[in-house]
């Protein structure tokens, strides 16, 4: 899976070409007339914005059509592009558009130190390729979008498979209001985020909304896996210039500067530089949105009027949970209408932002349909819409036939809906010279009004801050349980700067585009704190929804309120000696609990290992897995990267005679059916089939502890030993596997102890003096395999005794090392004995997973298996 560093060039330079070439032509056209408001700094960042926006906006559309292609991508981006510039040239659009351009040297060098310092801190991306959660199926989708082309998953092995057995391979539980599992509008799960919208179709519908994989999508098709990864750094890079440009043009450069520094060193930034989820999209057309939007308030363009609705109209194809997007703004451009203060041009940023949600409306219903609707009935909707959505939807997956049963039920219902709506702009449109009149009037009571809101909204502050501990049960938890987690992630100083900060703006502000920015932020940080995440504080996944808007708007408004506050002091000479002694302190408690974290790569080597465990099996062969956390993570990257065939079997699942239906029916194909187990147990009782071991293939990737209470501070292993068996046909096995888990089958004694919950991993033990281990046995022991791992970089000799006699010293070096020892023959059949010795100036940090011992079975038992 390596690529050589010539491939890797040239598909950066696809890359650039690609998302800079649509941005540049539109500048070229129509976006020349803004250079004498832009420095080039903002036309650059304007014209690679733009240009990815649009890439990933295409690259979606093409994969909802299941077209998707990086060479039709690029012939359609590469040609527009050059037939606008055509039509700029012949009707005279183009005036020296990078003549006499303002040329900001201290941001220049100022924004370059700090990416490379963002590089620095994250410089390489995890390997999250893995299955179970959303990060890793956004990745293996972009991959199926890359290799296939298309978003919903046609899966030809599940619709082979004789119609009476596929219940066995699914699983099949739906709920209607149950987070955490499918509504009964779908047919259960393929997978761990897979929906089925068809099983006899063998069509599934991956999670989530999905232009994110798309951008994924043309960074694998360009350079494989491994620059699909730098998909996330390449984002946040994008959302860190994002929130500078945005301070830039509401204050100045400093002040983003001193924003984006605090940004990149705190501990979330440089997480999710490199840790792939959606919300890192959000972050940077969000903040890339704002920034146009801004321009467009402050130039009237039309320009930036279309490409600020784009970018923000976008946000609705990146996550469901951009609901308060539309409110904000139609509060805003509402009171600029009613002001008389509404531009014409703003209409071209209205009617852009709306056809991007109308398409968001339309990729949900049509693509995401079962994801949609469990939020929409589960959170999003009023009661009465939910039950009425729910009505038409359960047990009818396809968009089509609940498009139609929701019109038949509620023909009435809908038609007053719409009535009701028209009635609505038509009362607007009424109130508006009313309205406008006591807007106007009311300018004068403006600054009393803001003041107002501030001391009030200060007040809100304090009172839930002191009365937490008291209410936290009730209507204060979600505040409460949202500010703690804030408090982990942004030291007391950083926040109450940033309050402090925000209030008086609050205050005081009179500019139209500070208030726009304020409302827009506050519509989008504001229910995060009133509401809740909405999900459980599992280290970094619970907080991954304030990196978006959250985090970025604390740090720029401390950052200004450190720069008001430099210049109300009274000593000039000084003044900014002491801001940046204060913004390094401040830096230096953000670096307190970046640090532990900066140089891990979780998952790292993952893709590799994955690709031998892989190797192992042809193209044809079926690998059935025991439903387990290690199954969870494996199976769609070996799908979706690998094109395996692999089905995850729930436990209940295993009972089923449906099962041994399609086993027989592969067999019957001439396909070799694979049994593998995580958790050290047998295969299921299947009738007329035999297990036979085939190999034990351990895998590990570095993984950082999963607290509840704390940042995470250490770092393991995860760990996954997959035992492979071949399903055979009336066979008879010769090698029996018993397996022995630390903890509940092996006796710790003389200084070993069990780690109940050891850093990032499976529980375990760390030996420092013995173990021992004694069992019954049926048969005739043939090999010893155990699994170690060795904490520190010194290496630590083990002796291994089988039944009172050495087998052998060996060292183990590594994080993660099987050892594989045959043993003397003809040992005896009825008990065995297995004792780990380290020297007493062994290594404290060496770890024990499991223990295996493979025997031949006694005559009874193989006449008990057949």
């Amino acid at each position: 899976m390596s690529v050589g560093i010539e491939a890797m060039f040239l598909s950066a330079l696809w890359l650039a070409l690609l998302f800079l070439t649509p941005g540049l032509a539109v500048w070229l056209v129509w976006g020349h007339s803004l250079k004498k408001q832009l420095s080039l700094l903002e036309i650059f960042y304007l014209i690679l914005l733009s240009g990815s926006a649009v890439s990933a906006w295409a690259a979606l559309i093409l994969a909802e059509w299941g077209v998707f292609s990086l060479p039709l991508l690029s012939l359609i981006l590469w040609g527009g592009s050059g037939a606008i510039v055509v039509w700029g040239y012949k009707y005279g659009r183009i005036h020296h558009p990078f003549h006499a351009l303002a040329w900001n040297k201290p941001a220049a060098i100022g924004l370059l130190l700090l990416l490379g310092l963002a590089l620095y801190l994250s410089p390489k991306p995890f390997e999250y390729v893995v299955g179970g959660r959303d990060h890793g199926i956004y990745v293996n989708t972009g991959v199926y979008i890359a290799r296939h082309g298309r978003i919903l998953v046609q899966d030809d092995t599940m619709a082979a498979v004789p119609p009476d057995s596929r219940a066995a391979l699914i699983k099949p539980d739906v709920f209607v209001y149950r987070s955490g599992f499918p509504g009964p509008w779908s047919e259960g799960q393929r997978l761990s985020g897979l929906t089925i919208r068809d099983t006899d179709a063998g069509i599934f519908a991956p999670h989530a909304f999905h232009l994110y994989p798309a951008l994924i999508a043309i960074f694998f098709a360009a350079g494989g896996i491994y620059l699909a990864l730098a998909t996330t750094t390449f984002l946040a890079l994008l959302g860190g210039l994002g929130v500078y440009f945005v301070t830039y043009r509401l204050f100045n450069q400093w002040v983003g500067l001193v924003a984006l520094f605090l940004l990149i060193v705190s501990v979330t930034q440089m997480w999710f530089t490199k840790y792939p989820v959606a919300e890192i999209m959000v972050q940077a057309f969000f903040w890339g949105g704002l920034y146009i939007t801004l321009v467009m308030l402050e130039t009237k363009n039309r320009y930036t009027a279309v490409l600020a609705g784009f970018l923000l109209g976008l946000l609705h194809l990146t996550k469901l949970d951009t609901v308060f997007i539309p409110i904000s703004l139609a509060i805003f451009f509402l009171y600029l209408w009613y002001s008389d203060r509404f531009h014409k041009n703003y209409w071209y940023f209205a009617g852009t932002y709306i056809l991007l949600s109308l398409h968001a409306l339309l990729h949900a219903f049509f693509i995401s349909t079962i994801y949609f609707i469990d939020h929409a009935v589960r959170s999003l909707l009023p009661a009465p819409l939910a039950q009425a959505l729910a009505f038409a939807a359960i047990d009818h997956p396809y968009p089509q036939e609940i498009l139609v049963r929701l019109l038949q039920q509620n023909t009435v219902f809908l038609a007053a809906g719409l009535a009701l709506a028209v009635g609505s702009l038509f009362i607007l449109y009424k109130l508006r010279q009313p309205v406008g009149k006591w807007l106007n009037r009311g300018e004068k009571y403006g600054r009393i009004l803001q003041v107002s809101l501030a001391v009030t909204l200060g007040i809100f502050l304090i009172a839930a801050w002191l009365t937490a501990d008291i209410f936290q049960f009730s209507f204060w938890r979600p505040w409460f349980h949202s500010a703690a987690l804030t408090s982990w992630y942004i030291p007391l100083s950083i926040s109450l700067l940033a309050v402090s900060g925000y209030l008086l703006l609050l205050a005081t502000n009179r500019r139209i585009t500070v208030n726009f920015a304020l409302l827009l932020i506050t519509f989008n940080i504001l229910p995060l704190y009133l509401i809740g995440t909405g999900t459980s504080p599992d280290h970094f996944w619970s907080i991954r929804r304030f990196i978006s808007v959250a985090f970025p708007a604390i740090f720029l408004f401390a950052a200004w309120f450190l720069f008001w506050l430099a210049a109300k002091w009274p000593y000039r000479r000084s003044r900014y000696v002491i801001l940046a002694t204060v913004v390094l302190i401040l830096g230096w408690q953000l670096w307190q609990t970046t640090q532990p974290l900066a140089s891990v790569v979780e998952y790292d080597g993952w893709v590799n290992q994955l690709d031998q465990f892989a190797n192992q099996f042809s193209d044809e062969d079926i690998l059935l897995f025991a439903e387990t956390d290690g199954a969870n993570r494996v199976t769609m990257p070996l799908w979706f990267l690998f094109d395996k065939r692999v089905f995850t079997i729930p436990g209940k699942n295993t009972q089923m005679p449906e099962l041994a239906t399609a086993v027989q029916s592969w067999q019957s194909d001439g396909r070799t059916v694979y049994w593998v187990s995580t958790d050290g147990r047998l295969p299921p009782t299947i009738p007329d089939m035999t297990p036979v071991y085939q190999y034990t293939f351990p895998m590990w990737a570095r993984q950082v502890e999963t607290p509840t209470d704390h940042i995470p501070q250490e770092w393991g292993y995860f760990l996954a030993a997959f035992d492979v068996y071949r399903m055979g046909s009336g066979e008879q096995t010769n090698t029996k596997v018993a397996s022995y888990n630390t903890g509940r089958d092996v006796t710790l004694v003389d200084g070993a102890a069990l780690i109940e919950n050891p850093p990032g991993l499976t529980p375990r033990a760390v030996v420092s003096d013995t173990v021992v281990l004694d069992t019954a046995v049926s048969g005739i022991p043939t090999e010893l395999l155990i699994l170690m791992g060795n904490g520190r970089e010194t290496p630590t000799p083990v002796s291994i005794y089988f039944n009172g006699e050495l087998l052998d010293t060996v060292t183990v070096d590594q994080p993660v090392q099987l050892i594989t020892l045959r043993l003397p023959p003809n040992v005896s059949a009825n008990a065995a004995q297995i004792r780990l010795t380290v020297p007493p100036t062994g290594n404290s940090d060496l770890y024990l997973d499991w223990i295996k011992l493979l025997y031949i079975p006694t005559l009874k038992e193989n006449h008990a298996n057949n």
